[in-house]
């Protein structure tokens, strides 16, 4: 419905019924937010018209896709990124990776040690490794290939390597090889014994190797056993663990039998592949999930804390849990993502499927590595390859350097790790990796549905040259095409927006000879980081801060004098004076207008019409029976 047209001067129309009025339309903008009151000590953002997000520490890790302003842990997030995130205030290149000499044309089954020495299964080749020729040398051939291993473990006066191959293991004293036929996939060592499981779940213990004594039998079906490992009971004595395809089982030493845990699972052919102890918890995979299993006299509870949480992984890092591995600050996982599970399969941990079966799609993303410090979730390293898994983790002091070792697509890497905590800012021997990438969560100021305005970004950096360099981008309202931000003002930005020199670089929206401000509804911004040929060297963001400002929708409001001494349209003064009543009072809003359409408007609509509440209704009334009066009216879109 139309407005009527106002025929003349002095008129407005209000709920389609025409008043007149004394004097002018007072107009106005009533959708203003109130200004910044500032009690303390200015901080930045205590700009008056603009807002500040400021992020300078990402120690809670990687997984949140959708910044919540209401979160404040949202701010120490990241939605993906390569850089190392542990320590506050510093933003840097990841270890620097080692791809090791080929050894054979052979997928890696296990990587273990014995007397500072690597040995790794190419198929079955085993192979040991020298670190300063960088070599690989043929040592024994094992029967199959190997499934599992445990190395510099003393049985019986003598320390040994053990390699299990499903049905044989193989053993090395340090000066010869030997083997037993007792079927073998896992192994682990307990209570001064080497123990085995098979693949059809028959358990054996052995104090010296080869002399295989049964235990319990695992009553599930062929292939069900997915690991085996050392944990605690509620007692907190050490035991032995199994997991399986359908959950955790402990082994009852005193009974000979497996005793379903509390951790119950549905099917998944993922479920417990990384299973291990770590600290004073144990921790079992499923698929993308990772379940922090505790126990004790009273209870036992299951917490999820996998890299599935919140908003997960980009999608050509998803996958399942391969590995789970302790190292001295982290927890680490190994995560296949060259086989995707299907929609219901994929975090299982935490959206249980009752499925018997996993719908596998190869090739479908990269494998990494990532590391659990129980703040969050940082990556470690990240395959360019996506054809081909990791199929196998380390963790050593081998060559007295203390490493990650894992294995892909035929070659052996390794990379340097701290045993302690510390900055690495501050360690000059940590080599880096040659490049890497560190995206934000999308900002929407806490209204994804309001246009905000991008003001500036300012990015304060250290470590930088002409070959130690950052690229700053922003993305717009979910898209995933970044635009490289420039400083056309700057010394410290090259022409092409590369950051070269350290200090604060100031980033307008949108440009600095046009700083106009971008509009958006949402946000993110990815940092990309290079170094030169010297690896011990590396940029660092130390700072982002960004500067935006919310404006409301305009809202209008208006304000005027109805006049009653006269009569309009054949309408008495007595009935106006109602109608004006009815819309003050009215829990709808009305239609108003003070304005002619435009005379070429094709669609006869009026572009003047407002709907609009009564906030204001003043009179200067006559008494008696005579219907005349001023009022004051005001009028305010909501």
């Amino acid at each position: 419905m139309t407005s009527p047209v106002v025929v003349q001067e002095g008129e407005i129309v209000l709920n389609d019924i025409r008043y007149p009025i004394k004097g002018p339309i007072r107009s106005g903008l009533v959708s203003t937010d109130a200004l910044k009151i500032v009690t303390a000590d200015h901080t930045r953002d205590s700009h008056p018209r603009l807002s500040v997000q400021s992020w300078e520490n990402w120690q809670l890790g990687v997984g949140i896709d959708k910044f919540s302003g209401e979160n404040p842990a949202h701010r120490r997030r990241a939605w993906d990124s390569d850089l190392q995130l542990r320590f506050d205030g510093h933003l840097v290149l990841p270890g620097l990776a080692t791809i090791t000499a080929a050894g054979v044309a052979a997928e890696v089954g296990v990587i273990s040690e014995y007397n500072n020495i690597i040995y790794a299964a190419y198929g079955t080749d085993l192979r040991s490794y020298s670190d300063t020729t960088d070599v690989w040398t043929n040592v024994r051939t094992l029967a199959g290939e190997a499934t599992d291993e445990v190395n510099n473990v003393r049985l019986n006066g003598t320390v040994y390597m053990v390699i299990a191959q499903t049905t044989d293991y193989d053993y090395y004293d340090g000066s010869s090889f030997a083997r037993s036929t007792t079927d073998t996939k896992y192994l682990a060592f307990w209570d001064e014994r080497l123990w085995g499981i098979s693949e059809n779940g028959q358990l054996w213990w052995a104090f010296t190797p080869g002399t295989e004594v049964n235990d319990a039998q695992l009553q599930l079906e062929n292939g069900a056993i997915t690991g085996m490992f050392v944990g605690y009971d509620r007692q907190g004595n050490d035991i032995i663990y199994v997991s399986t395809t359908r959950g955790l089982f402990a082994h009852d030493l005193g009974n000979r039998k497996f005793v379903e845990t509390r951790l119950r699972l549905p099917f998944h052919p993922g479920n417990g592949k990384g299973a291990t102890t770590w600290r004073d918890s144990m921790y079992i995979s499923a698929g993308l999930a990772v379940n922090k299993y505790d126990i004790d006299s009273s209870r036992a509870t299951v917490d999820q804390m996998g890299p599935d949480r919140d908003d997960g992984l980009p999608t050509d890092r998803r996958g399942s849990i391969r590995q789970l591995v302790p190292s001295h600050n982290e927890l680490l996982a190994v995560i296949d993502a060259t086989a995707i599970a299907s929609a219901g399969e994929l975090f299982l941990g935490s959206q249980q499927s009752s499925s018997n079966s996993a719908a596998l799609d190869p090739n479908q993303g990269f494998s990494h590595i990532m590391g659990w410090d129980q703040l969050g979730w940082e990556r470690k390293w990240l395959s360019e390859d996506d054809t081909a898994g990791i199929s196998w983790l380390h963790v050593s002091d081998a060559y007295n350097e203390y490493r990650m070792w894992w294995a892909q697509n035929q070659r052996v890497y390794h990379m340097q790790i701290p045993q302690n905590i510390i900055n690495p800012v501050y360690v000059t021997s940590l080599p880096y990796a040659a490049s890497g990438g560190h995206e934000t969560p999308d900002f929407t100021g806490g209204q994804s549905e309001v246009n905000k305005l991008a003001v500036r970004l300012r990015v304060e950096v250290s470590g930088t040259s002409s070959t130690e360099t950052i690229t700053m981008a922003f993305a717009l309202n979910g898209s995933s095409t970044f635009t490289t931000m420039t400083s056309d003002h700057s010394s410290e930005v090259s022409s092409s927006g590369t950051i070269t020199s350290d200090g604060v670089v100031t980033y307008y929206f949108s440009g600095a000879s046009t700083p106009q401000g971008t509009e958006f509804r949402s946000i993110r911004f990815k940092a990309s980081l290079a170094r030169g040929a010297n690896t011990t060297l590396t940029p660092d963001i130390l700072r982002i801060d960004f500067e935006w400002r919310k404006k409301l929708p305009a809202l209008w409001g208006h304000q005027m004098t109805v006049d009653l001494s006269q009569e309009v349209s054949g309408q008495s003064r007595e009935k106006m004076f109602e109608n004006l009543r009815i819309a003050a009072e009215n829990n709808v809003l009305s239609r108003f207008t003070f304005r002619n359409r435009d005379a070429d408007d094709a669609d006869n609509s009026n572009p003047w019409v407002y709907y609009v509440d009564v906030i204001g209704f003043e009179a200067v009334e006559s008494t008696g029976n005579v219907w005349a009066g001023d009022f004051n009216l005001v009028v305010a879109e909501v």
